[in-house]
């Protein structure tokens, strides 16, 4: 089963994009907690990022996340910018 080992947090929008939510981070600690990878919309990536040793993918689309566990297009993991690591507490 390709979601196998994945969690994903977001809104799915009637034309098939991935919208932000708020409270990533929370959910992100529990799927670390669980040993598992996260998708979530590009726009939350940065927060998901902030629970530390968690494969985060982040994605624009349900097509881009269907094509990643096909194994059509990966998804590279989000790497968490310097700007947001200098600010994290």
């Amino acid at each position: 089963d390709a979601l196998e080992g994945m969690e994903c947090a977001g809104e799915l929008a009637l034309d098939g994009k991935l919208r932000a939510v708020p409270g990533v981070l929370p959910f992100a600690l529990a799927t670390r907690r669980a040993n598992k990878a996260l998708i979530v919309p590009r726009a939350c990536a940065d927060e998901a990022a902030l629970a530390g040793d968690l494969p985060v993918l982040p994605a624009d689309s349900l097509w881009q996340v269907v094509a990643h566990l096909l194994g059509q297009e990966k998804i590279p993991p989000h790497q968490l910018s310097a700007s947001v690591k200098s600010t994290a507490p």
